[in-house]
């Protein structure tokens, strides 16, 4: 009888561990971009594609915002709908620095690129 309750405990106890790792973006069923993916893969895709380091640094603050600005975005990264979003966010809040069609299509593409 003794096993069996271990058996119970255990399958409880891995179960939470799950929800707390779903919880963290881990097992998540949506792909999405994380900030260290952005550091990591997307800025030197930017780089790559002929994007100036100074727009490449703004965009990376803006992200930096728009995921602080938002509890589960932070927490989980972006997903397809956020990168939408993020790129309309870019658009409209580039604080004196523009964004050609082209470089904000770059930026879209990239994002989606490295959805995970």
């Amino acid at each position: 009888m003794r096993g069996n309750n271990y058996v119970i405990l255990t399958v409880i106890e891995i179960s939470r561990h799950i929800h707390t790792l779903k919880t963290m973006g881990i097992f998540s069923s949506k792909p999405v971009v994380s900030p260290q993916e952005f550091k990591n893969k997307v800025r030197s895709e930017l780089y790559g594609k002929g994007w100036p380091e100074r727009k490449i640094n703004h965009v990376e603050e803006v992200i930096h915002g728009y995921m602080d600005a938002d509890k589960n975005v932070s927490t989980h990264g972006m997903d397809a709908k956020d990168v939408e979003h993020f790129v309309d966010y870019v658009k409209t809040h580039h604080q004196g620095i523009e964004y050609s069609d082209r470089e904000l299509q770059i930026l879209h593409e990239s994002l989606k690129k490295h959805l995970l």
